[in-house]
This record gives C-alpha cells, structure tokens and sequence, in this order.
C-alpha cells in the first residue's frame, strides 16, 4: 500500500495559505473526478486502485474503500523498460495496452 497526501490550493480563497498546496494536485484530482464520473472534488479524498473513491474520515471507512478497491486489482506482470537521459527519463512498455505513470519521489528517513 502506498499512501499518498497531496495538498491542493482551493482552500487557499477561504484565507487559509496551505504552503504544500500545488495546482498541479488540483488538476490531478479533477482528472480522478472526470475518469470516475464525479462531479465535483472533495477533501480527504481517498481513491484505491483508481477506480473507488470516498471521503477517508475514519478507519471502518478506510477499508470499506479498500475492500472495494481490490475488487479491481488486477495483478499482473508487465515488462516495465526506462532509461534516464539528461534531466528526463523515458518510460516504455510492450504489449498494445496503455496506462498512466506516475513517478513519486520520496525520502525513507523517518524525519520530525
């Protein structure tokens, strides 16, 4: 399991500054909105596998989402081949499917 945060800016124009907010994360919560048929976006937002969201309130929540949410695990092995040139890398992959990569970057030492 792999638990992302990402603070979006639209609580900013209530007068609270969220110094972590990105647009970015804005955009990628209203692309999760389009591909699951939502009309609107809405915080904790918790989305598993990418095809189950919910508001991530409390734990009995949690794994409701996560139940439903392995529903549609899939698992599988995939030919994954990359190769980093200059600042960029480049990701491809065999077969004729299609998919989003998603490349997250994160520090394992514990910090306070």
């Amino acid at each position: 399991m792999l638990i992302l945060t990402c603070h979006v800016t639209y609580w900013d124009r209530f007068g609270w500054k969220d110094n972590f907010a990105k647009s970015a994360f804005d955009q990628r919560q209203w692309e999760y909105a389009t591909a699951l048929r939502r009309k609107n976006v809405f915080t904790p937002q918790v989305i598993v596998n990418g095809q189950v969201d919910g508001v991530g309130h409390n734990s009995r929540d949690l794994q409701v989402l996560i139940t439903k949410g392995n529903a549609f695990s899939t698992a599988q092995t995939m030919e994954i081949l990359y190769m980093i040139h200059g600042g960029g890398i480049t990701v491809s992959g065999l077969g004729n499917e299609h998919g989003v990569v998603s490349v997250i970057r994160y520090d394992d030492i514990p910090r306070l």
